[in-house]
């Protein structure tokens, strides 16, 4: 795991999202991150 999406983790439940949203966010992030091709720390404002 890396350590961004390890720290996108925490911040998730330190928000006290739900366990499935937090599955969800992750989701869509990663779905985002493989469409470009590019690490979520690499996309851009426009890509995003």
């Amino acid at each position: 795991m890396t350590k961004l999406r390890k720290a996108f983790e925490n911040y998730l439940i330190l928000r006290r999202f739900s366990p499935k949203t937090n599955e969800a966010y992750i989701l869509a992030v990663k779905g985002l991150a493989n469409y470009h091709k590019l690490s979520p720390d690499k996309l851009s404002d426009q890509q995003v």
